[in-house]
């Protein structure tokens, strides 16, 4: 929201245009159709697909430890009442 809001401001696209941007630096999609022009937008450019790689790494992580942590515990489970047995 506030990268749309930047970009609406500082570049002077219409808001469709801003969240646009926006959605394309956050994803890293990066079509090239839209890009900033000024310095302040590019800086802002630059700040945002930092931080948006930074969260999706961190959420992929997350889920990541939450599926191994799951599996292993089941797997756990599996193999203690193959000893019992």
């Amino acid at each position: 929201m506030a990268g749309m809001l930047v970009f609406h401001v500082v570049e002077g696209l219409s808001m469709n245009d801003a969240w646009y941007l926006t959605f394309c630096t956050v994803t890293t999609i990066g079509f090239g159709d839209l890009y900033p022009k000024t310095t302040v937008g590019k800086l802002l450019t630059c700040l945002l697909a930092g931080f948006s790689i930074s969260v999706v790494g961190f959420v992929s992580s997350a889920i990541g430890d939450f599926i191994q942590e799951t599996l292993c515990a089941d797997w756990q489970k599996a193999k203690a009442s193959e000893k019992q047995d």
